[in-house]
């Protein structure tokens, strides 16, 4: 039985990637589900499984990748995933049922044939004889509502004789229209590539270089990019474009926002590529990005978190696509997006930066070169999240030796600091945390002063030393703090107490922590925060509360996927489970979490886990320990236990 929390619903827009295996990718990204690129099938366990609907939009062009992605899907063992997909094409995946989405009635074609023509040229108005031509017409157009706008839009430039001559008797178009089994497609492209060739030189030019932007975008986006000698041209052409039905336009926000259909930027995109200077263009826009992605990066630091994030969102399918070209064309960009995205992975456990830097580094002849040091400090972020210390710090070194950059330095100090606490050298960490902490006061960046300071703490509260760590959190001025780093500061503060025996005050500030990471969907500080919490609630003998906790914790690790976080709560399971007399289910847990490649243990912790797991050995006996026992495996029995004993608890 799965623990996501159900009827959930997302919906994933695919009109703006290009490639059937970016599908996945962009699925687990907007359902908040872990990457796992070494094993894949985690990832696809966890999608299944969720107690949610996907809308996927837009399939039609990476068709084979939703195929190849449903089919997984359904042949996951309790998946319970509903899907439901809007194509062009029938998809032909197993177990469809499909909702054929009707062309307009002849009366509604026609109407809104009228009606877009008119706000094109108010004087013209059908006769009783144009009419019976204008309902040939839109049948000519399949009633195609995309069709029927574009034709009329064409009454701005030509009389109605001579648009019907184009499209009626034009041989071309007489070709793409017949019949055929993607008559409905083919009628768009044609129509496309016929009113694209209407447009003067100007709006052509500018129709081809906009296609290069894979989602929507302001005016002043589409300028930096098409037009940055002539940015006070922008509005008017995006709106010119706007009228003749080749861009939509949003103005439900603060500033208008274009964006074109797939089948527009398709043919556009073309029209570009044979010109020969589309690289050029691309550039300019994945250099565009990099620089977005940058300021986001600054927001994403300071009291703008929020803002920050939203924009980010609304960007992801520009990021991606510089990104792709960046991989090909410019890896030194690619590997400098990848580093303006750590702050945004990190917190929300997104991890395809993580996977680009890798596979920068897998396609790079020499993985020291300088341009790729972006990727390998991203690379050894991932590598320390997933417990490959020694990795992390062999791709870390050579980035803090070689950079005089203060974020990308800072970036490496902090994962530094980390994998010393991962790794019990609290001595190390301290000095880390001390030399990020002087980085961020010289430098004022409020995200290098929070997190040395949270850092530094839970060194001084892992060594023993609680009223330390409290003095290193009451000293400084985080006003300016993001509210992810302040959640972070709060955790710290939680650690300090529980380490002091003081639960009530550890439970109150994990409160802090929670709060603060719901309200901007960091995931990370949300999921140790409810470790900390139900640790916190076992030691205070509240162990009804502690094992609910528990269980909304797993439940968050199933529905997200992440299963590095995963292996410190079920080790603290293990001492639970011993104390409940369940020696069956701790002995099964304890197995799973020590393997020599999963994160290690240290400090009091693993004294407290060595004496626990002793003990469980010598009433069970040392064969009773799976050490074969997949971890989502483990997760999942160590919730149904939990449910077992809460279910005996209210009986």
């Amino acid at each position: 039985r799965e623990l996501a929390g159900g009827d959930d619903v997302r919906v994933v827009e695919l009109a703006a990637i290009d490639r059937d295996e970016e599908v996945l990718a962009t699925v687990a990204q907007v359902a908040d589900v872990v990457i796992d690129a070494v094993r894949p099938t985690r990832t696809l366990q966890a999608v299944a499984r969720l107690d949610a609907l996907i809308v996927l939009d837009n399939c039609e062009h990476v068709a084979d990748g939703v195929v190849a992605l449903l089919d997984r899907i359904s042949a996951v063992p309790g998946a319970r995933l509903r899907v439901l997909a809007t194509s062009q094409v029938r998809l032909g995946a197993a177990g469809e049922v499909v909702m054929v989405v009707e062309p307009l009635d002849v009366a509604s074609a026609v109407d809104l044939f009228i009606e877009r023509a008119q706000a094109t040229r108010r004087s013209w108005h059908p006769s009783a004889g144009e009419l019976d031509r204008v309902r040939a017409l839109v049948e000519h157009l399949d009633r195609l509502p995309l069709a029927v706008e574009m034709a009329a839009a064409r009454l701005g430039s030509m009389t109605f004789d001579e648009l019907e001559v184009a499209i009626v008797d034009s041989d071309r178009l007489l070709q793409v229209t017949h019949r055929a089994p993607a008559r409905r497609h083919r009628t768009l492209a044609s129509l496309v590539d016929w009113s694209t060739e209407l447009l003067d030189h100007e709006q052509r030019r500018t129709l081809e270089e906009c296609s290069v932007f894979a989602g929507a975008a302001s005016a002043a986006d589409f300028a930096a990019v098409v037009r940055p000698d002539r940015p006070d041209t922008m509005s008017a052409s995006l709106a010119a474009l706007a009228e003749r039905s080749l861009l939509v336009v949003d103005l439900e926000g603060p500033t208008a926002r274009y964006r074109m259909l797939q089948t527009i930027r398709l043919v556009s995109a073309q029209r570009l590529d044979a010109r020969g200077d589309a690289d050029v263009i691309r550039q300019r826009h994945a250099r565009f990005v990099q620089e977005m992605v940058s300021e986001i990066d600054d927001g994403l630091r300071c009291a703008d978190e929020l803002v920050a994030r939203r924009r980010l969102a609304d960007a992801l399918p520009e990021v991606r696509a510089a990104q792709r070209w960046g991989a090909e064309h410019d890896p030194a960009l690619a590997s400098r997006l990848g580093v303006a995205l750590h702050i945004a992975a990190y917190g929300t456990l997104w991890n395809e930066p993580s996977i680009w830097a890798r596979e920068l580094l897998a396609q790079a002849p020499d993985a020291g070169a300088v341009e790729l040091l972006g990727a390998m400090l991203v690379a050894g972020g991932a590598a320390a999240n997933d417990g490959a210390l020694d990795t992390a710090v062999r791709l870390l070194m050579p980035v803090l030796e070689a950079t005089d950059d203060p974020r990308w330095r800072g970036i490496a100090l902090e994962i530094l600091s980390d994998v010393a606490l991962y790794d019990g050298r609290l001595d190390d960490a301290l000095s880390l945390t001390d030399e990020l902490l002087a980085l961020g006061e010289r430098t004022g960046d409020h995200h290098m002063r929070a997190i040395a300071t949270v850092n530094g703490a839970m060194a001084s509260a892992f060594s023993g030393r609680p009223a330390e760590a409290l003095r290193r959190l009451g000293a400084a001025d985080h006003s300016g703090a993001s509210v992810s780093d302040r959640a972070w500061l709060a955790y710290a503060g939680a650690e300090a107490w529980l380490s002091d025996g003081d639960a009530a005050s550890a439970l109150q500030a994990v409160d802090d922590a929670l709060a603060g990471a719901r309200s901007v969907g960091n995931l990370f500080v949300e999921s140790v925060s409810l470790q900390l919490a139900a640790s916190a609630l076992a030691r205070s003998g509240q162990t009804h509360d502690s094992l609910a906790t528990y269980l909304e914790c797993l439940g968050g690790y199933l529905r997200h996927g992440n299963l590095v976080h995963a292996v410190t709560t079920l080790r603290s399971l293990v001492e639970l489970f011993t104390m409940l007399g369940d020696d069956e289910t701790a002995a099964l847990i304890a197995g799973a979490t020590g393997r020599d490649e999963l994160r290690p243990t240290y400090g009091a912790e693993a004294e407290r886990l060595a004496s626990t797991v002793a003990d469980s050995e010598r009433r069970l006996g040392a064969d009773r320990f799976e050490r074969e026992l997949d971890l989502v495996d483990a997760v999942q029995r160590a919730a149904d236990a939990i449910e077992g004993h809460l279910q005996r608890r209210s009986e």
